[in-house]
């Protein structure tokens, strides 16, 4: 939709979604299903429907991914020279402390060869923008502050103005509290589905 939209609205070499803003719908749309169906689904299946939503929408994926790949240019930049052994200790120490208490096995370092030096080093940026664009969008859509029509005139904009401005005034990525209400949120989520389980169990 968001790419129809895009290229529908703008001049030929406008068309298109600017990068760092291309996830921004997707999860958007991913949100506001989740929520759906966690409203028409009640017990086991409700949970469920969250727990794979907050799985899939990769902020805390990006975060770790985007830590990992920073910190291993910043140790090149600097003259060290890593090896895959010393590259698997740097992966398996950060995935220890993004998944603590769960104990991993000696083999975990070696996921860094499936995604996180296997695709633009910024990808994991784009995936944060976003999750935290998302679940701002899908608050403004739900409480009234942003209407379909608006936000459709959103999707339109396509490359005809710069990424920052692609869904404004409703977001603002120059503005680190976009990122504070991103991660709130979905902290905000994360209690309230671990709270559904402990009421459940």
């Amino acid at each position: 939709m968001h790419r129809l939209l895009a290229s529908d609205d703008q001049r030929a070499v406008d068309q298109g979604i600017p990068d760092h803003v291309a996830e921004v719908p997707s999860f958007v749309h991913e949100v506001l299903l989740a929520d759906h169906l966690a409203d028409v689904w009640d017990g086991d299946r409700g949970r469920h429907a969250e727990a794979v939503f907050l799985d899939k929408l990769p902020l805390y994926r990006a975060a770790r991914g985007g830590r990992f790949v920073r910190g291993l240019h910043e140790t090149v930049a600097a003259g060290g020279d890593p090896g895959p052994d010393a590259i698997d200790d740097r992966h398996r120490d950060l995935l220890g402390e993004f998944r603590a208490p769960v104990a991993l096995g000696d083999r975990a370092g070696a996921g860094w060869l499936e995604i996180d030096l296997s695709r633009d080093p910024y990808h994991a940026y784009l995936y944060a923008v976003g999750s935290v664009g998302a679940l701002s969008l899908a608050r403004a859509l739900r409480e009234g502050a942003l209407d379909a029509a608006e936000y459709r005139s959103m999707l339109a904009r396509g490359r005809s103005v710069r990424p920052n401005e692609a869904f404004a005034p409703a977001l603002d990525f120059a503005d680190e509290a976009t990122t504070e209400r991103g991660v709130r949120a979905y902290a905000d989520r994360v209690d309230r589905l671990l709270g559904a389980i402990d009421a459940s169990a």
